[in-house]
């Protein structure tokens, strides 16, 4: 991981109200990760490959940070805000991942391989594709600077 980079396991570590179990019980088919509100837990897979367990809990902990609350099926809106909730979720997750500067310089040395620039900013491809889908104006001329003066010196 890059110097000065997020680190959800820290940025967990340091809320004292907080726990986060890796369940070996928690079924695959309900999702990666829980954030358990009553109980302030959030629960992770034990079977995740270390980089897809870094960016559950960096979604986690958006739930975390915005008190959400498990909406799913609940009421006409349930589903409905559900999936914005983790829409939002991700989109924040991959912010606080991914900084600009490491995605471009990972975009420029793997310009046509989406799955070293993921494996180079230690993030999963959702995550890498979710930030790249949501890059504020100035990061998207940033970034669109910096590959074709890198086409140019090639």
């Amino acid at each position: 991981m890059r110097t000065g980079a997020y680190d959800p396991w820290q940025d967990a570590e340091s809320r004292a109200d907080l726990d986060v179990v890796i369940d070996p019980d928690l079924p695959a088919r309900r999702g990666d990760a829980w954030w358990v509100p009553m109980l302030r837990a959030i629960a992770i897979r034990a079977d995740l490959h270390p980089t897809h367990e870094r960016c559950v809990l960096a979604h986690e902990l958006v739930h975390v940070d915005d008190d959400d609350r498990q909406l799913a099926g609940r009421g006409p809106d349930g589903t409905r805000l559900g999936r914005r909730q983790e829409q939002r979720a991700d989109r924040t997750a991959a912010r606080r991942l991914i900084r600009i500067r490491d995605l471009v310089a990972a975009v420029t040395t793997h310009p046509t391989d989406p799955a070293a620039v993921a494996h180079e900013l230690d993030v999963t491809q959702h995550m890498l594709r979710v930030r790249l889908e949501h890059l504020q104006r100035a990061e998207s001329a940033l970034l669109a600077a910096a590959i074709l003066e890198a086409d140019a010196a090639a």
